[in-house]
């Protein structure tokens, strides 16, 4: 039987000591400070996307997917929100050229129904639209009519 050497022993833990080092293996969780990236993809357990962060024309851009892979909402640098169902607008609230802001909704056919803002950059009072079915203005009121 061989005797146990203790240079060995010493060595293997040493050795054992510095693998763990090397590969980081550490307890709890860990910040990892500032992330700095393109674009981040987050997906469910499936794998399918769910939210993404990205850059579109220099301004960052945030989309969030429904259950079939859809997108639902986009929110946008320029400072705008926007809804959708089944690939389609249903809203959209945000700013004009001219600094005003706005609300239109939409329905399936993608023609605008209602519309709540700014008339114009030219003309930043305020107007309310109703439109039919179709996007023909159904009934509007603004301070100048």
């Amino acid at each position: 039987m061989k005797s146990f050497d203790i240079k060995s022993a010493i060595i293997g833990g040493l050795l054992t000591t510095i693998l763990l080092m090397i590969f980081g293996f550490t307890e709890g969780v860990e910040n990892y400070g500032d992330i700095v990236a393109n674009s981040i993809t987050i997906v469910d357990e499936e794998g399918e996307k769910r939210i993404e962060l990205t850059m579109q024309e220099g301004d960052g851009i945030v989309n969030t997917f429904s259950h079939v892979n859809r997108r639902s909402t986009t929110m946008g640098g320029k400072g705008y929100f926007t809804t959708f169902y089944k690939g389609h607008m249903t809203s959209y609230l945000g700013g004009q050229m001219g600094g005003g802001g706005y609300l239109q909704l939409r329905n399936a056919m993608d023609n605008r129904v209602a519309y709540i803002g700014t008339q114009s950059k030219d003309n930043q009072n305020g107007l309310i639209q109703v439109n039919d079915s179709y996007g023909d203005v159904y009934w509007n009121k603004g301070l100048d009519n």
